[in-house]
């Protein structure tokens, strides 16, 4: 499935595009007015000798699928960034935020960063070697699904750095 020129990407299938997933661009909106859009900023940490990681977890019983489709990462310093699938969770515990003005309904999604000395998970994507405190916005229509159970972590691949992820995602009833 094609969506503005980006594709969908589905977790749990190890990033193959999703075929009838029920999500549309539309439904963004649709969402946002009913309080289901969440966005966040993760911090990955520098740590001696490890990497820097970013975590979107989806915890087993929430019963929904997160569909994130805005994604901005910056680096304080040049270097590679990879897209991660169920890498070795970090336990997040932070919650996006609601992106509904006034609305008090909770996301489900658990944020957090931290590092790693050696990372696991599926590659998914390695993005471009990034440039020092520039941001690199993923292209418009590039969304991914995390289902229940399943986090979706951007792993920096150079030591001791740190790295921000911006992001933003619709809730959507499994």
């Amino acid at each position: 499935m094609r969506i503005g020129g980006g594709s969908i990407v589905q977790v749990q299938a190890g990033g193959a595009p999703l075929s009838a997933s029920g999500f549309a661009a539309a439904d963004i909106l649709n969402a946002l007015g009913r309080g289901q859009v969440y966005g966040g900023t993760i911090a990955g940490t520098a740590g001696a000798g490890n990497k820097a990681i970013a975590e979107i977890n989806n915890p087993n019983a929430s019963g929904k699928t997160l569909f994130v489709y805005e994604l901005e990462i910056w680096v304080p310093t040049a270097m590679l960034v990879q897209l991660v699938f169920d890498g070795t969770t970090l336990a997040p515990a932070g919650v996006p935020v609601n992106l509904l003005v006034g609305n008090a309904t909770a996301s489900i999604a658990k944020i957090g960063g931290g590092n790693q000395l050696t990372p696991t998970g599926t590659l998914v994507k390695n993005l471009p070697s990034l440039v020092a405190n520039t941001a690199y916005t993923f292209p418009e229509g590039w969304i991914f699904a995390i289902p229940p159970n399943h986090n979706v972590q951007f792993v920096g691949q150079t030591v001791n750095q740190a790295m921000t992820v911006n992001f933003s995602h619709v809730e959507w009833a499994s």
